[in-house]
């Protein structure tokens, strides 16, 4: 999912792409693509521009400040920003660590392949569409709509591109470390060694409902109402696997493979979006079902109910490959963690950010 480049060269790429794309790139601003942070690893440097920190920084604004924008032009603004920078810090060196990866394994995700993955996500966005499975809404083929809900979002162009190479980055990096065609990946193990992990305390099983929230349509149909009524057959039947699967069936529009449950490690699902949905699983008793988890991931917004199944030799045998899977992608966050870890002891704010104005952040 990444290359061997930093920040600043990533939003070159990001402009170099006006001449190809079908949708004209709307170019940052001079303050926008200044640096507010630097990283550094393995005698790397990397920095970030403003218009990244800033997305992070409007999008948890209001869980940091309760509401009350006052507090960042207050007397105690100082443990405000504080409390902000230890989440945007952590959001970003999980963007940067897979970047950092990429250049030490030298995959480059400024390929042609790359760029047009880039310009698919994008023309989705706007169009609607499915890439590499993801499917999007769209905007009806209305690139100011598309604009604005960037906008929205807290984001520009030029972080929503930062967001899509990362995505597309992450997958290099999977291919890089685990190549089943060829067998060339970097990664070796034994079946040995994914049973060893599963019956460990580092992953969990869960039963995992999706009640997806990202059309209005869904919304609609996924009402909280709903969640709580399918919620609350599930904590009625817990304790019987095969009855709680049978009920989320019957109750949902899920198939049958519900019933393999999915394995959910401490590193296997990307942090950024789904740090909530590893940490709920992990405080889950056997039988648990957890309170909704609301992410909001773009095309993927909704909520998640999770049951903590029990694991079994029968379900060892019968869904290998997906706890394989998990086992893969557990090592591979665990070296984007520790790349992640190394970054964030490096974060220096520059002046730009020291002398920055907070209560005045917005998207303009």
């Amino acid at each position: 999912m990444k290359k061997i480049i930093t920040v600043i060269l990533i939003i070159a790429a990001v402009l170099s792409l006006a001449s190809c794309t079908k949708y004209k790139p709307v170019k940052s601003t001079d303050e926008e693509a200044e640096t507010v942070l630097t990283l550094s690893l393995d005698g790397i440097d990397y920095e970030v521009p403003y218009e990244l920190y800033r997305t992070f920084f409007l999008n948890y604004k209001s869980t940091v400040d309760g509401g009350n924008s006052a507090v960042w032009s207050g007397p105690d603004k100082q443990k405000y920003i504080n409390e902000i920078d230890k989440l945007i810090f952590d959001n970003i060196c999980d963007i940067y660590s897979v970047f950092h990866l990429c250049q030490k394994a030298d995959i480059d995700v400024f390929s042609n392949i790359v760029d047009q993955t880039v310009e698919d996500y994008i023309k989705a966005s706007i169009e609607g569409g499915t890439v590499d499975g993801m499917v999007f809404e769209g905007h009806g083929g209305d690139y100011d709509k598309y604009l604005d809900r960037l906008k929205e979002l807290n984001m520009n162009y030029s972080v929503q591109e930062i967001l899509f190479r990362y995505a597309i980055c992450s997958e290099l990096l999977d291919s890089y470390y685990l190549d089943k065609d060829t067998g060339e990946g970097v990664i070796k193990y034994t079946k040995e060694d994914v049973r060893a992990f599963y019956d460990s305390d580092v992953c969990v099983r869960v039963i995992s409902h999706f009640f997806s929230l990202a059309s209005e349509i869904d919304k609609e149909i996924n009402t909280d109402e709903r969640i709580a009524r399918i919620r609350a057959g599930i904590l009625e039947r817990a304790g019987d696997e095969d009855a709680v699967c049978s009920y989320i069936i019957s109750s949902t529009t899920v198939s049958e493979d519900v019933r393999g449950g999915v394995i959910i490690a401490k590193y296997n699902l990307e942090p950024m979006y789904y740090s909530e949905l590893t940490a709920a699983a992990f405080a889950l008793e056997t039988y648990g079902v957890s309170a909704p988890i609301r992410l909001a991931n773009g095309s993927t917004d909704g909520v998640y109910l999770l049951y903590k199944a029990e694991k079994s030799n029968a379900h060892f045998e019968s869904y290998y490959s997906s706890i394989e899977s998990a086992y893969v992608q557990n090592l591979i966050g665990e070296k984007l963690n520790e790349a992640k870890v190394g970054l964030l002891a490096s974060v220096e704010k520059t002046d730009v950010l020291k002398g920055y104005n907070y209560a005045s952040i917005s998207m303009g």
